[in-house]
């Protein structure tokens, strides 16, 4: 016990990340012993004079202040697993630098089922909102956990699907449980957590999102996963980092192709051309995921709502597309006078969504 005390000793101390933490390891051989080393010891392992100085100033007593952190975590039903623990997630464990230690809020077995990661830009198109609508049915249909990153955007839509679904989620933070980032998606992270699924993060629950730590999270949901799905991505952005964490890792990239002429649709686009999985159809996931097609994935599931559609509402449908189309133009593809009351049906169904500027999309 004492080790994996030590071990989350060094991992709450500044300046020390999970590539400090392994050359800390790899030069002791364990965290306890590095615990009774020398000043100078630490300089061997290449560390600087402002993070010796943290080690050297807090290790007498370090334990204490450990009992009484892992006190507190008990008492706000936050679980600590390790690298030591057996049930820390075992994909995780192949990565060149995993988290020493995770903080997890919620079923923490989930962390060890075949997964599936969504991410993407942070301000998506309705198409993009659309695909996470449909993929994320899908997913939970098939009782997949989805892993994605609480964000804005993309990563918000795919939550909210799976949900809708009574799906399983994962949400990995680049922040302690105290600091949801962003601080409007505290009730999307309660209902992950009251839905079965997790939070997750390698911070202390009193940590503060930073811009460094955003990258770092990254290669947590990747790393939880058997693939990662990038549904719209603009020339930069953490989504394209995450794919790049995943390649990598040696997992599988899928990417959801877009209009060459939208800017969502650069990242995306790119990913294909360097050799990612063009994501078409749900099943391509499937086909290419061993242990989906174990579980029989590829057996066709009806995802369709059970809502009735006129003939008329049908014929309409069919003229709006997945991207805008302003009223005046959809006027000249159908003639008929009832449709406004048409327009009006199809959005009570669900089947559309009416965008300011008198546009229509098909949903």
């Amino acid at each position: 016990m004492k080790e994996r005390e030590w071990l989350l000793f060094f991992q709450q101390l500044n300046g020390i990340g999970s590539i400090t933490m392994k050359k800390i390891y790899d030069y002791f051989g364990s965290f306890s012993s590095a615990a009774l080393a020398k000043h100078e010891q630490f300089r061997n392992v290449g560390l600087s004079s402002r993070v010796i100085d943290e080690i050297v100033s807090k290790v007498d007593g370090g334990l204490d202040g450990i009992e009484s952190f892992t006190l507190e975590c008990r008492k706000r039903e936050i679980h600590i697993l390790t690298v030591l623990d057996d049930d820390y997630p075992t994909l995780l464990k192949e990565l060149y630098d995993p988290p020493w230690a995770l903080f997890v809020k919620g079923n923490r077995h989930i962390l060890n089922e075949h997964s599936i990661s969504v991410v993407g830009t942070r301000e998506p198109s309705f198409y993009g909102k659309y695909v996470c609508n449909e993929l994320g049915k899908t997913l939970a249909l098939h009782e997949i956990p989805v892993i994605s990153g609480l964000a804005k955007g993309i990563d918000r839509y795919i939550h909210e699907a799976v949900l809708r679904q009574k799906g399983k989620c994962v949400a990995v933070i680049a922040s302690g449980f105290d600091n949801i980032y962003p601080s409007e998606h505290k009730t999307l992270a309660a209902n992950i957590i009251e839905n079965d699924g997790c939070l997750v993060s390698e911070y202390a629950y009193w940590i503060k999102a930073k811009p460094g730590q955003f990258p770092a999270r990254n290669r947590i949901i990747s790393g939880l996963s058997l693939a990662t799905v990038v549904v719209e991505s603009k020339e930069k952005g953490g989504a394209l980092i995450t794919a790049d964490q995943a390649l990598e890792q040696n997992r599988e990239v899928f990417a959801v192709p877009g209009n060459i002429n939208s800017p969502n649709s650069v990242g995306t686009n790119y990913l294909i051309k360097q050799g990612a999985k063009m994501l078409t159809r749900w099943d391509d996931i499937f086909d290419e995921i061993q242990e989906f097609q174990k579980k029989n994935c590829n057996d066709s599931i009806n995802i369709q709502q059970t809502i009735d559609i006129s003939k008329e509402e049908q014929e309409l449908l069919t003229l709006i597309p997945f991207q805008e189309i302003h009223i005046d133009d959809l006027q000249m593809l159908y003639h008929q006078p009832n449709l406004f009351v048409l327009l009006i049906q199809l959005q009570l169904k669900q089947k559309i969504e009416s965008l300011p500027g008198h546009y229509y999309i098909r949903i």
